[in-house]
């Protein structure tokens, strides 16, 4: 039998057509996500979907009367922020939140709604942003295709620029242009990192093969996330793999020579020498 590939066996396991948000439960079932998390999501969202009702006129085509009525939601849905949370559907059931839950809250929210919302990934950092083409460039203003666009800043509920962005983290000019960084990303590339997430717990679990082959579907999704490729040359070292494990981490050190998690790269790279 001819064996399968990366993408069939993607779409075997993924219904895209599903709202983002369940597919990351999905996704969290490995590690504690139940139905009630489902039914927890589909709250919020109905929660949201009468909030967006409820706005008249002119206000429901502005994005910032749009993204303020879903940030109210979140709030009176009893979510606040707080740096480490957990996982969603942790989330779901706490309240509390990081700017990753945050984001994805949203994100499902604006696919329910049929918005134009992008997950965008920054070093130790998510947000979304408000881009019907999805071509947002992050280092120049002026591009045309920026018309309309607009980040915003869900842990803030608030809108803030690409330049604040890159000032606040740091962000070398480098990543951004090379796609790391600042984009906005597809569903796929979206759910690239749901499969990252659930692979480095299946490597906690020490189930290094499993965890291999969400590695390999997280990079079929999206190459350009620097902390995927360590995530997996780490995985890859653990299984004994040190050529291989190496390769990977001198991969995310080209992507982003500068993070901190290349720092960690490079302590590796070293000691092999």
């Amino acid at each position: 039998m001819k064996k399968k590939t990366l993408t069939q066996l993607i779409n075997e396991e993924v219904d895209f057509s599903r709202n983002i948000g369940h597919i990351y439960l999905d996704f969290e079932a490995y590690y504690g996500a139940t139905r009630k998390d489902h039914e927890r999501l589909d709250d919020v969202i109905n929660a949201a979907k009468q909030s967006y009702k409820n706005l008249k006129g002119f206000a429901r085509k502005s994005m910032y009367y749009v993204m303020h009525s879903i940030a109210q939601t979140l709030q009176e849905q009893s979510f606040h922020y707080q740096k480490k949370a957990g996982t969603l559907h942790q989330s779901l059931r706490n309240g509390k939140v990081s700017c990753e839950q945050f984001s994805q809250l949203y994100y499902s929210i604006g696919e329910a709604l049929n918005l134009p919302l992008h997950l965008v990934i920054a070093p130790r950092h998510a947000f979304v942003r408000w881009d019907e083409d999805g071509k947002h460039d992050a280092l120049n203003l002026k591009n045309p295709v920026n018309k309309g666009d607009a980040n915003w800043e869900t842990t803030e509920g608030f809108y803030k620029s690409d330049q604040e962005y890159i000032e606040w983290l740091k962000i070398p000019e480098s990543v951004v242009r090379n796609g790391c960084y600042l984009k906005s990303l597809t569903k796929k590339e979206a759910v690239s990192y749901a499969y990252m997430r659930r692979a480095t717990r299946k490597q906690v679990s020490d189930d290094f093969n499993e965890a291999a082959e969400d590695y390999a579907k997280a990079l079929h999704l999206y190459r350009k996330n620097p902390l995927l490729y360590y995530s997996r040359g780490l995985s890859q070292i653990m299984r004994l793999k040190a050529t291989d494990g190496l390769k990977d981490i001198k991969d995310a050190l080209k992507l982003d020579p500068e993070s901190p998690v290349s720092e960690l790269g490079k302590a590796h790279t070293k000691k092999e020498k």
